[in-house]
């Protein structure tokens, strides 16, 4: 009666006990924050020590789980979804942001990761490596805008 693929051949009208647990996911993460998980600008994010190591890493999961849970959300159908996933892509963006900077940075070397590696070691003789641009939350903001508009 939900419209999903997992409905059973025989018709029942329960969901199955996996579509309960990604709903259950889908519910906590909307009303997660990145505080929730230790991410914040005070967070250490340098490769030089283990916490900031086991910091990243969280950020990193953090950002596959809420990718995830966006290409779920954008295929629900209904308005409400959209917003949904308009603000799984507000936390995606705050945690891209806090990887690329925004944690604290323990004088002036290591604390910034970009693309995975110190900021402060990224290339030698420039400009910091910057992270791989990531096309797939900005086409999906623009689609969910659009969507939304029709």
């Amino acid at each position: 009666a939900d419209g999903s693929a997992g409905a059973s051949a025989s018709g029942a009208h329960a969901p199955s006990a996996a579509r309960v647990l990604l709903d259950n996911v889908r519910e906590r993460m909307r009303a997660a924050g990145t505080a929730d998980f230790g991410l914040g600008k005070a967070t250490d994010f340098s490769l030089g020590s283990a916490h900031g190591q086991s910091n990243i890493a969280v950020a990193r999961l953090l950002q596959s789980v809420l990718l995830a849970l966006l290409e779920v959300e954008i295929a629900q159908p209904g308005e409400d979804a959209l917003d949904r996933a308009i603000g799984l892509y507000a936390t995606h963006t705050e945690v891209t942001s806090l990887l690329r900077g925004g944690g604290k940075d323990e004088g002036g070397k290591g604390g910034k990761v970009a693309g995975g590696k110190a900021a402060a070691g990224g290339s030698k003789g420039g400009a910091p490596k910057s992270a791989p641009p990531s096309s797939f939350p900005l086409a999906l903001a623009t689609s969910a805008r659009l969507l939304k508009l029709a």
